[in-house]
């Protein structure tokens, strides 16, 4: 079975979705230090810390600043969203393999 290509990568606060894009990559702070993500990683459950998060498309790489929350990477066939309750401050970031 071939790698997917890309990550479909979600970021969500409890009051909106701020990116929901197809990427090539994705780099994250991660509770332990800064981790990376590409297509076909292995499944993850990870804590986030104060830091810079940046993902790339291509050749253009975006930056975004999180202050804690979680990443969570999964296979494209399993569901990756996660809602959190009314008044939550924690943020996700989740990165799905293909399209």
């Amino acid at each position: 079975m071939a790698l997917p290509t890309k990550l479909t990568l979600e970021i969500v606060t409890p009051d909106r979705s701020l990116v929901n894009e197809q990427v090539d990559e994705v780099q994250l702070p991660g509770a332990e230090g800064y981790f990376g993500v590409l297509p076909g990683h292995t499944p993850l459950l990870a804590a986030l810390q104060v830091g810079e998060l940046w993902y790339r498309m291509g050749p253009e790489k975006r930056f975004l600043v999180v202050a804690f929350g979680f990443a969570r990477s999964c296979p494209s066939a399993s569901p990756c969203s996660h809602r959190l309750p009314s008044g939550s401050r924690t943020s996700t970031s989740s990165a799905r393999n293909g399209p």
